[in-house]
């Protein structure tokens, strides 16, 4: 449309001269009909350039009106696109799993946390049926209930079947969704894993039965002691003045290690129940656990099976301890890896920097335990030896979550085991120390025996 011409008058007027040369003169009726031909021409010529005009400007300004358009346009899919991938952030950052489904209760949208929690990469459920990658057994799972009622279901707690089997306790909410006209075009489901939750809640009905359990075995350990000291002291006597009689001497000598022997459980019972005082100094743990390990040598000496102690002692081991203590619990959990070996075999003891803490493994290539096993072996009382009372691990974590630190178990049966604990370097104040030297003096016997009962389950 910019190069098209339009005549104008003077371009008329050459036309008409060049007609009346070409065709010789004419009559004066037939020039003035050609004249008046050539004059509604030039009129009509010149509304077309008229309207051309308008219709030019007019292009001009559609043009400025599109290019505006598209200019807004643009804002507005970058600002879709921006929102799209902002939302799209917000579901994968969060710790909560997100299925969505559509009318036909196929999967449309799967995050991130649901893909860890399931174990399914979101590839493989996308467009397929929900009961179908879920089917646990629920006559209704909740999302598809929410789809089927066009109603939401707030916090329903159910197992969650991953896909590796593993059940696994999750809370979780559903709602529709609905389009703009208000139909309901889908479903959404909202899940958090309650495994941690499970886990502090039974750690807490724990503590209050052990809260119980410890008040009572106090009040029966004191009612018990006052009269077993009096039966230690008489069968003492009678065994000095039975020096005479072997035979009947012999008999007192049973009563008075019995005697003791159930002192002994009941001075653990009252361990057990007191509040952890600690002296805290600081101490390296390798140290701690290099006079640990030398006294298990001395007393593995002479012993099948032949087990070989492995040390691995990182420099960085330095912690706040109280110093009598860790050394109970080192020396506990070493005797325990013994008493698990049944064949020749090793017990690696490491010692290594963890981040804020200062970890102590303790593996041994012994018979391993069950996970039923393993599930109360920190309860009190807890033990499959005929000679062990049960309390020896529940001290030996009371302790070490008196220093803010904390123990775990793994363990395979016919492999082996390994036990973790971790303290903080800074350590946790109970009350002053006595002294910031690194090198006390090694627990007296009675300590050592006191910690040592070990009361992890044999083979």
């Amino acid at each position: 449309m910019e190069n098209t011409v339009v005549p104008d008058t003077l371009a008329h007027e050459r036309v008409l001269a060049d007609v009346i040369a070409k065709n010789g003169a004419s009559s004066p009726g037939e020039l003035a009909s050609l004249a008046e031909a050539f004059e509604h021409f030039t009129q009509k010529a010149s509304k077309l350039r008229e309207s051309y005009v308008k219709l030019k400007g007019h292009v001009r300004s559609v043009n400025r009106e599109l290019k505006e358009k598209n200019s807004e346009l643009r804002v507005k899919v970058d600002e879709l696109d921006a929102t799209r991938t902002y939302l799209h952030n917000v579901l994968e950052s969060m710790g909560s799993g997100v299925i969505a489904v559509g009318a036909e209760g196929r999967i449309t949208m799967f995050n991130a946390a649901a893909e860890q929690m399931t174990g399914y990469r979101r590839s493989e459920v996308i467009g397929r049926p929900y009961r179908e990658v879920f089917a646990n057994g629920d006559d209704a799972p909740a999302i598809l209930l929410a789809l089927e009622t066009e109603r939401p279901h707030v916090f329903k707690e159910r197992a969650l079947h991953r896909r590796d089997g593993e059940a696994i306790p999750v809370g979780m909410s559903s709602s529709p969704l609905r389009d703009p006209s208000g139909a309901v075009c889908g479903a959404l489901e909202i899940f958090h894993d309650l495994s941690e939750l499970k886990r502090l809640e039974e750690r807490v009905r724990c503590a209050d039965r052990l809260a119980v359990l410890g008040q009572m075995a106090a009040t029966v350990a004191h009612e018990i002691r006052n009269p077993l000291g009096g039966i230690e002291g008489f069968a003492a006597l009678l065994e000095r003045d039975l020096a005479p009689q072997p035979k009947m001497q012999a008999m007192a000598t049973q009563i008075v290690q019995g005697a003791r022997s159930l002192n002994h459980i009941v001075a653990r019972l009252l361990d057990f129940t007191r509040p952890v005082s600690l002296t805290l100094r600081r101490a390296r743990l390798g140290r701690i656990a290099d006079m640990a390990l030398a006294v298990l040598e001395q007393e593995m000496r002479g012993h099948e099976p032949q087990v070989t102690l492995v040390r691995n002692y990182a420099d960085d081991d330095t912690v706040t301890v109280d110093f009598e203590r860790i050394y109970g619990v080192v020396l506990n959990l070493a005797r325990n890896a013994w008493q698990a070996m049944r064949q020749p075999g090793e017990i690696a003891v490491r010692v290594y920097g963890d981040g804020d803490a200062v970890a102590l493994s303790v593996r041994d290539t012994g018979c391993g335990m069950t996970e039923e096993v393993q599930q109360n072996l920190f309860s009190p009382f807890f033990t499959t030896k005929e000679t062990g009372t049960g309390l020896g691990l529940s001290i030996v974590r009371k302790v070490v979550e008196a220093h803010g630190g904390s123990i775990e178990v793994e363990s395979t049966p016919g492999i082996g085991s390994v036990f973790t604990v971790r303290v903080p370097r800074t350590g946790r104040r109970s009350r002053p120390g006595r002294s910031t030297t690194d090198s006390p003096a090694a627990p007296h016997d009675a300590e050592r025996e006191r910690h040592g009962d070990a009361d992890r389950t044999r083979c």
